[in-house]
């Protein structure tokens, strides 16, 4: 037999029991730890939230949360903030009073990343138009020129996350951001930015592009951009709860937990605090999108002007998605996660209602099921309870 001959039964026997290998982890490893038992509902309505929405989730808790899980909800109808918590612990659904309990916003971060270029336009210090290197003090690698609407609409050209993210999120796959601090980034963008050629500047979703865009306003007002946030966000709309997760505030953020239920680590995003690294709760959220809900805040609307036309039925603007709904109506929309935490946020600016949920739940698992509960409740309030 020869040498080519026996190689490839070689390859062909070892892919068959690659195959078999891979087959036995999911059926008898993955597959029970992905699989959710019914929980029993004894979930409470009150005077806002009714029974339809009490069954609602209880129906979508039943696709994503295991035990140890929780959800925290606000939702702002009329100027109003009803909040409701959701807890599984034991196989029963429980209501709970949670409306304080932190938890990572994950990508929600963007739109406060978007809401100071916003306030920096409004005060006319940055031109949407212009080029980055013509603020932060420095050319990037290669004299890129990368514009401030492009890093905010995800049209910079920039991939999802730096060519080596693969091998340092494995080499401490619990916290993958971790090795990614400013010193990181500061050589980052003076040595090896680069656009992906295949993106062609086209709408890419970018956690990189966001993590550059609001590091840069950091060297334009030669401040940190937590910093930033803290002054034009967080005091201004007293979110007094929301900050920026740093090991020494584990004990204020709940804890979540891996899919086979062990505690995780709590991922702290360095110089991707801008893309993710927002910790806060639906009291503090609600102060946001009241603000968002203003109509005389010109930062606010600046942030809801469509920047690009994705389709008929979504642009982006400023950190924002911009949806029309089936009732015909413009809803501002971002979801988020950091795996063992998820959330989601919509805002519909034509019946003037809004959503949060923000939870301990693994991303994994919601397979959807966390956006589709925000878009439930939303089309139930904006009809039921008309």
């Amino acid at each position: 037999m020869s040498k080519l001959k026996i190689f490839g039964i070689v390859c062909i026997a070892f892919i068959v029991l690659a195959a078999i290998a891979g087959f036995i982890f999911y059926f008898f490893y993955l597959k029970p730890l992905l699989d959710i038992k019914p929980a029993i509902n004894q979930l409470k309505s009150t005077e806002y939230f009714d029974q339809s929405m009490i069954d609602t989730l209880s129906k979508y808790g039943n696709k994503m949360m295991k035990n140890q899980t929780s959800l925290s909800i606000a939702i702002i109808d009329n100027g109003h903030v009803y909040y409701y918590g959701v807890e599984r612990k034991n196989d029963t659904f429980s209501t709970i009073s949670n409306s304080r309990y932190c938890y990572q916003i994950g990508s929600i971060s963007k739109v406060f990343t978007s809401t100071i270029l916003a306030e920096l336009v409004v005060n006319k210090e940055i031109n949407l138009d212009n080029s980055i290197d013509d603020y932060i003090g420095f050319h990037l690698n290669k004299n890129l020129k990368l514009t401030w609407k492009e890093l905010s609409n995800h049209t910079s050209g920039l991939p999802s996350l730096p060519n080596e993210n693969l091998i340092a999120s494995l080499s401490d796959a619990d916290n993958p951001y971790v090795k990614y601090d400013t010193k990181w980034l500061d050589s980052y963008l003076k040595n090896n930015i680069e656009q992906d050629a295949s993106l062609n500047k086209k709408h890419s979703y970018s956690n990189l592009g966001v993590a550059v865009l609001g590091n840069s306003m950091g060297y334009f007002k030669k401040q940190s951009f937590e910093s930033l946030c803290s002054q034009y966000i967080f005091s201004k709309y007293q979110m007094n709860n929301t900050f920026f997760y740093e090991p020494k505030h584990k004990e204020k953020v709940i804890p979540s937990y891996d899919i086979d239920g062990s505690l995780a680590t709590i991922w702290e995003l360095k110089a991707f605090n801008p893309a993710g690294g927002i910790v806060s709760n639906v009291e503090d959220m609600s102060q946001f999108i009241l603000a968002q809900l203003d109509s005389n805040n010109r930062v606010m609307q600046l942030t809801q002007t469509p920047t690009l036309i994705n389709s008929e039925k979504e642009s982006v603007g400023l950190g924002w998605f911009i949806l029309k709904s089936k009732l015909n109506h413009k809803v501002l929309f971002h979801n988020g996660s950091t795996i063992n935490y998820t959330s989601s946020l919509s805002i519909d600016l034509d019946s003037r209602k809004a959503i949060v949920i923000l939870s301990n739940v693994n991303h994994i698992l919601t397979k959807n099921n966390f956006d589709a509960l925000n878009f439930a409740l939303l089309k139930y309030i904006n009809t039921a309870k008309n």
